[in-house]
This record gives structure tokens, sequence and C-alpha cells, in this order.
């Protein structure tokens, strides 16, 4: 699966792009939400919190090392 089918590499460079943006603002952000959660722990807004977090951090990371692989298999054929 590719953000842009005709174009590989530039899907694969998005796909790295958007993983460090992300990242990048998850980690900028990873105070506030830990205060946010801490303080809304044992409520039903802290469990989904927890929740999405767990997500947009794992789509970050996933996209990132996805287009890192694509980016190396264009350098080594």
């Amino acid at each position: 699966i590719y953000v842009l089918p005709n174009h590989e590499r530039i899907s694969a460079s998005l796909s790295v792009l958007l993983g460090l943006v992300l990242l990048y603002l998850i980690y900028l952000t990873q105070n506030i939400i830990q205060s946010t959660y801490e303080k809304y722990r044992k409520q039903i807004f802290g469990q989904v919190l927890a929740r999405v977090f767990t997500l947009v951090f794992a789509f970050a990371y996933i996209n990132q090392w996805r287009g890192l692989w694509n980016l190396f298999d264009f350098t080594s054929n």
C-alpha cells in the first residue's frame, strides 16, 4: 500500500516524513499527555487517551520504518 501508488519513491519518502513528524509531535506533547493521563487515569477519558496515544505512536513508527524499508529496497536494486 503506497501513499501515492504511481510514485513509489515519493510515497516511501512521504511515509518516512509522516512518521518523523508524528513522532516529533508526540515527543513535544509527551509531558502534557502524561499529566492529563495521570489526572484522568481512573476515568474512561484516561483509558481512551492511553489507547489513542498508543495507536498514534504505533502508526507513526510503522510509517517511519515502512518508508525506510521501501527506500532501502530502491537503493539495493
